[in-house]
């Protein structure tokens, strides 16, 4: 099982979400969490609407932390159902698998998350952590000569602090014009 909930918060976005999730017991009763991967969530369309729907500047990576934050914001709860279970095939995580379009979204996309969501101290542990993340995985592949995906990390890295110094947030292309 990948996920059975998340622990989303602007303190903690670039802690890896692998240390994150909750361990829920062998219950099949449903339970409260912060969050909820993207790949599947069924949402009432009055908690799509406060929440303001998905950003189409965050695209992909990290759409759902955007989203539970702001349904949990507009008074919203999030919760698992056990008992559904949902496939998906195609992670991409920092660790591996990233293709050079997906590290440059997800180097971009938590500044874009921290300067949406507005959390002055939440800053005081997303610098380090950011950091750390981004390095760790650029050396990662780097020893596996991927310099591509080490470039699109760095790109998106620089993409992010300018959005979040007040730039403008441009739109990534598709995967094709990326990688």
């Amino acid at each position: 099982m990948i996920s059975a909930g998340e622990h989303h918060a602007l303190a903690t976005l670039c802690v890896p979400r692998t240390l994150l999730r909750p361990r829920p017991s062998d219950s099949a009763q449903p339970y409260p969490v912060r969050g909820v991967m993207g790949c599947a969530l069924l949402v009432s369309r009055a908690c799509f609407e406060s929440a303001g729907g998905f950003s189409e500047a965050v695209q992909v990576y990290y759409e759902d932390v955007d989203f539970c934050l702001a349904a949990r914001a507009a008074g919203h709860r999030v919760w698992i159902e056990p008992r559904a279970v949902v496939e998906h095939d195609g992670m991409r995580g920092f660790a591996r698998g990233l293709t050079p379009w997906a590290a440059l979204l997800k180097a971009r996309n938590p500044w874009l998350i921290m300067q949406r969501h507005r959390a002055r101290l939440a800053w005081l542990s997303f610098l380090p952590t950011y950091g750390a993340l981004i390095a760790a995985s650029a050396l990662g592949y780097l020893a596996r000569g991927r310099l591509d995906v080490v470039r699109a990390l760095l790109a998106g890295a620089a993409a992010g602090a300018r959005i979040a110094l007040g730039g403008a947030v441009r739109p990534i292309g598709s995967p094709r014009e990326i990688g």
